[in-house]
């Protein structure tokens, strides 16, 4: 907000002395103010990508939180489970459901980190 502030009373400094009679170098003014206003419009370009690029690795670190939360919970049950005693048939069966469950509490996740590290790369 301030280095739009601070570059739109830039310009309206320069359109005054571009309007004013007295100025002998208005063409080199013009010019000036026309690379100004395109490296403003540079600059806001390069800082909504960048935003874009924060939202999204708050959004992964959101998400991975939550995976986190689902791993520790997968893993108070294994816990419980190894303590009851049950058969290793039935063992064996519960250990691919978890296995199943933890593939599907982290795909996403996997999948969003992945995504930002090969944006994050590309800029």
């Amino acid at each position: 907000q301030e280095w739009n502030s601070t570059v739109e009373q830039l310009e309206a400094e320069a359109l005054k002395i571009l309007l004013s009679e007295d100025y002998t170098e208005k063409e080199h003014l013009n010019l000036t103010n026309q690379k100004i206003c395109l490296l403003q419009e540079e600059v806001c370009c390069h800082m909504e990508e960048r935003k874009a690029l924060l939202q999204e690795a708050n959004n992964f670190f959101n998400a991975a939180g939550k995976a986190l939360d689902a791993l520790e919970d997968i893993e108070n049950y294994f816990r419980i489970l190894n303590s009851e005693g049950l058969s290793l048939p039935i063992l064996a069966m519960k250990y691919e459901e978890l296995k199943e469950e933890i593939k599907s509490c982290t795909a996403s996740t996997l999948q969003k980190g992945q995504t930002l590290v090969n944006k994050a790369d590309s800029h």
